[in-house]
């Protein structure tokens, strides 16, 4: 899967695509205060329609790979080296969203599992 970065796309059209391909995952994207803390907060996190070329350091035009095996970590480098985008992305936990910090090692795919996994678990109670 890619996913097209352009300074008029929206916040709203990457979430989109991006939990289209990966449900039990979702990304947002931060202001520099939201990344220099180390966790985000909502305040940290900018809204859904904003343009990405109001909130990036970087121009370039381009796409991102989200292949299943790309790690979180990877993809929040690429974000932000390659397109000047500071990111996070977060796992379905049952009703809730936690950020993917302690396991950016582990592969798109094996976060979007556990995601899945955990999530129905909590249904099922």
């Amino acid at each position: 899967m890619e996913i097209e970065i352009n300074d008029s796309r929206t916040i709203e059209e990457i979430q989109s695509e991006f939990s289209g391909e990966y449900p039990y995952l979702n990304i947002e994207f931060l202001t520099g205060l939201g990344k220099k803390k180390g966790v985000a907060s909502k305040s940290d996190l900018f809204p859904r329609q904003r343009k990405l070329g109001s909130i990036r350091d970087n121009h370039f035009d381009g796409s991102i790979s989200l292949g299943a095996e790309k790690t979180v970590r990877e993809v929040l480098d690429e974000l932000e080296n390659k397109f000047g985008l500071r990111a996070q992305i977060f796992r379905k936990f049952g009703s809730m969203w936690i950020e993917t910090g302690l396991t950016d090692h582990w592969s798109l795919s094996l976060q979007n599992s556990e995601g899945h996994e955990i999530s129905e678990t909590f249904i099922k109670k």
